[in-house]
């Protein structure tokens, strides 16, 4: 077995399908590697299934950033490598992210990233102080 930790974007919504007498949530995450012209992106497909998996579908939105941990799979598809994970445990954004993006999606702002300016966290005021120097 081989055990994988990505931490990316999700492409999309997470889908909830029924495979037999069983549910699995299926969700893709985009990982970037590199940075300006060296920059590549791979693409996970992700399956968990269970109640855990159905418990978390509707914090998995589409943009939001999350790290997932689990068996990892490879597969060939018109002579293109494909990857997977079979996912043991997920890492959702924090709460006040997830939140937000929840809201956004209810009032058809879309689902991605949070419109807007994000609260000001204790370390922004500690900025606003003139610098001694």
């Amino acid at each position: 077995m081989q055990t994988i930790v990505i931490t990316g974007r999700l492409s999309k919504d997470a889908e909830i399908r029924q495979a037999g007498s069983s549910e699995v949530c299926a969700f893709d995450v985009a990982v970037d590697q590199g940075f300006g012209d060296k920059k590549v992106t791979n693409w996970f497909r992700c399956q968990f299934w269970g109640k855990r998996g159905t418990s978390v579908q509707p914090y998995l939105l589409k943009g939001s950033s999350v790290t997932v941990s689990g068996e990892l799979e490879t597969s060939m598809y018109q002579d293109k490598m494909q990857l997977g994970v079979r996912v043991n445990e997920v890492q959702l954004p924090p709460r006040a992210q997830a939140a937000d993006q929840v809201r956004n999606q209810l009032s058809g702002n879309g689902g991605g990233a949070a419109q807007g300016k994000s609260r000001p966290s204790a370390f922004d005021s500690d900025l606003d102080d003139d610098v001694p120097f």
